[in-house]
């Protein structure tokens, strides 16, 4: 772990203060679904509204997206595992493919402005491998996607 802003620094601290042989420790990624606050879920908002969606950076970064339901269903192992395990899927997602993902989903298009990025990591993806025997993620982020618009009273167009 060698955390490149504050942000990180005290996220590592605090797993340090925490850590012994009998705890369950987890580093979440990039959560998303209903009334969640990801970037994720602002573009679900603004996107089937066309309203202009703002990306700090060329969009080219990637994060690795969990969607909430496998991310509680990974914290219930905290009754049975000890041991500090990454929360996400093992893919990494482009941002200005979230966009599209979205635009396809809800048939609409929104204004895209790319604005001078914040301290901004260029990719980020979990190494689920320490998890993996005992779970996965089940929730692709297209299905992601799909659940969060419809928690946003979002409906299907007719095909």
């Amino acid at each position: 772990c060698a955390p490149v802003n504050q942000y990180g620094k005290s996220k590592l601290k605090a797993e340090k203060l925490l850590n012994s042989e009998n705890s369950f420790i987890v580093r979440l990624f990039n959560v998303y679904g209903p009334e969640g606050n990801s970037v994720i879920n602002k573009y679900c908002k603004l996107m089937p509204n066309y309203k202009d969606i703002v990306v700090y950076g060329t969009g080219m970064q990637t994060r690795d997206y969990v969607y909430v339901d496998d991310v509680v269903n990974a914290l219930m192992l905290g009754m049975e595992l000890n041991g500090i395990y990454n929360i996400g899927t093992g893919i990494e997602t482009k941002v200005v493919n979230v966009i599209d993902m979205i635009s396809n989903v809800t048939r609409a298009k929104a204004t895209v402005r790319f604005e001078k990025p914040k301290q901004e990591i260029q990719r980020s993806k979990a190494d689920i491998s320490k998890i993996k025997n005992y779970w996965h993620p089940v929730v692709d982020l297209q299905k992601g996607i799909e659940l969060t618009l419809r928690s946003y009273g979002w409906k299907p167009p007719n095909v």
